[in-house]
């Protein structure tokens, strides 16, 4: 039962790091003196033949799924597919696992310990039927917390969607740790951190119903049909009635409670973080070439307003570079922040409408060519160049590649007139 509490907290974080472990420490575990005589590994027989779970080509595909998991979690393009599709892999990985240490630890042992009266009151045995509704439970509960969890990361995905602050990158990596350490300490100490899990589970699901709540609140009633719409809406997505107080966004793109005072380019701050230029509600797709799913409007279907866009983003470039230089004076330290408010003013604009291959490829162009600029940056009086570079050579490949992708797509309606020259 500890088992199965815990493995639903472990697998909510991640697929094939928490089994991988889970593997390992019950193939190796039962050699270290000192650690065999914790837990599970307590029933493992040294000597016993690996079995299905702890064999040597599981461990070998394990491994390599581990790793290639690790690495797609740094990359924010893929860690937003995976976001999508693992609350249907979690559950599965998180039952074999639980079937993996059954196998592994033996009923042999339990029955050392536990009554056969209270046995034969759990079913474990009656051919493994209370192992299958303990499973079963793994594999729900797994999904509930998974799917909690990932509607948590999405609201980071939705303000930082590139992971332009380098946040997302930080906290991935506390998940991969939790992942790892949290199915081996469940493994040696059960009873313990299934507690520790349990009460993690509810701090998830109250964050969620948090957010959830908090963006419900941060809506102001529509003057006219009274249909609750975002305070930095323009108008109302249900009836299109004008809201009298829009209010300002914050460097994030969330709403605040001050009223804007550059009304005119307020849509274009909307459209700056993918969120309707009229309503405020947010574009999931990226691409140029999509309409609001509240209110119909489409962010680039007036050619006026895409001119008026890119002549905003770009005109930010000027003050970014100067920053940027005074900000690679300090070096080292200079540079994170320096790269960091670049991506989200200049870069981060375009880059959230370019599709997940196409800035995958940009991405890794521009870290190519970052790459040798950032060499140069503890080199005193050059280093001075080198967030401004950075600034300058990122914006001209993601505003490229922006252009690019809303003149390409023949079949959605796109602007008739040119689009600026990049």
């Amino acid at each position: 039962m500890a088992q199965a509490t815990g493995l639903t907290g472990v697998f909510a974080s991640r697929v094939f790091i928490p089994i991988f472990a889970a593997a390992m420490l019950l193939r190796f575990g039962p050699d270290v003196p000192g650690v065999n005589q914790l837990g599970m590994l307590m029933g493992i027989d040294p000597a016993a033949v690996p079995t299905w779970f702890t064999h040597d080509v599981t461990l070998w595909i394990l491994g390599s799924l581990a790793l290639l998991e690790l690495l797609a979690h740094k990359n924010a393009e893929a860690r937003q597919l995976l976001n999508d599709i693992d609350p249907y892999i979690k559950p599965i990985a998180a039952g074999a696992t639980l079937l993996g240490i059954a196998t592994v630890t033996d009923m042999q042992f339990v029955e050392e310990l536990i009554d056969p009266q209270a046995l034969d009151m759990l079913m474990v045995q009656h051919a493994g039927v209370g192992l299958y509704i303990l499973t079963a439970f793994v594999v729900g509960g797994t999904f509930i917390v998974a799917t909690a969890h990932n509607a948590l990361v999405r609201n980071f995905i939705d303000i930082d969607e590139s992971d332009d602050t380098g946040l997302m990158k930080i906290f991935s990596w506390g998940q991969d740790l939790w992942a790892a350490f949290g199915i081996l300490f469940l493994i040696l100490f059960p009873i313990i951190m299934a507690v520790l899990i349990l009460i993690g589970i509810g701090i998830i699901l109250l964050l969620q119903k948090r957010a959830q709540i908090r963006e419900e609140r941060s809506k102001v009633p529509c003057p006219a049909c009274q249909e609750p719409m975002y305070r930095v809406a323009i108008a109302c997505g249900n009836c299109g009635h004008d809201n009298p107080n829009v209010c300002q966004l914050t460097w994030l793109g969330t709403s605040t409670a001050l009223l804007t005072h550059n009304k005119p380019e307020h849509p274009l701050h909307l459209i700056s973080f993918r969120r309707c230029r009229k309503c405020a509600t947010r574009l999931h797709k990226r691409t140029p070439h999509q309409q609001c799913p509240a209110c119909q409007t489409r962010p680039f279907n007036d050619p006026t307003v895409l001119s008026e866009y890119d002549r905003l983003i770009s005109s930010r470039l000027g003050p970014v570079m100067i920053i940027g230089a005074l900000l690679s004076l300090i070096p080292i330290v200079g540079l994170i922040p320096g790269v960091i408010y670049y991506r989200l003013a200049v870069v981060a604009p375009y880059r959230r409408y370019l599709g997940r291959g196409r800035a995958l490829l940009m991405r890794w162009l521009v870290r190519i060519l970052a790459f040798f600029l950032i060499l140069l940056q503890v080199v005193p009086g050059v280093g001075i160049i080198t967030v401004p570079t950075l600034a300058w050579l990122s914006h001209r490949v993601y505003r490229g590649a922006f252009l690019k992708q809303l003149q390409a797509a023949p079949s959605t309606p796109v602007p008739t007139t040119p689009v600026p020259a990049a």
